[in-house]
């Protein structure tokens, strides 16, 4: 789980594109595929995609807070840890558990219209 959170700090739109393609991708394809209303049930996956990244980033940052590894020696924070970047790191994961949300609850209609 510390890769995936290093990742996540380090590549946050990378990650979220890649939870979101393969939420939103993978429904797509598997949906006209078999025609059985995939696209929605993917979205449980998108949302269990951008939780776990989630989570992984948020226990990573508890661990460190805890311990106190988190600023250099002399008191600056590193790039992964900074404000700006956790704000966007959060806002990321953040958008992939909204759009997995709506794809889970709507898919079947989205999926109905798209295919």
């Amino acid at each position: 789980m510390e890769r995936l959170s290093q990742l996540s700090l380090h590549h946050p739109v990378w990650i979220a594109v890649a939870c979101l393609v393969v939420g939103l991708g993978g429904g797509a394809f598997f949906d006209t595929l078999f025609s059985s209303g995939f696209f929605g049930r993917a979205g449980a996956i998108t949302v269990a995609l951008g939780v776990i990244t989630f989570g992984a980033t948020a226990g990573d940052l508890l661990i460190r807070s805890q311990v106190g590894r988190i600023a250099d020696k002399n008191g600056d924070l590193p790039h992964p840890y900074n404000r700006k970047n956790l704000t966007r790191v959060m806002g990321m994961q953040t958008v992939v558990v909204v759009v997995g949300t709506i794809q889970w609850g709507f898919g079947d209609l989205i999926g109905a219209k798209l295919c």
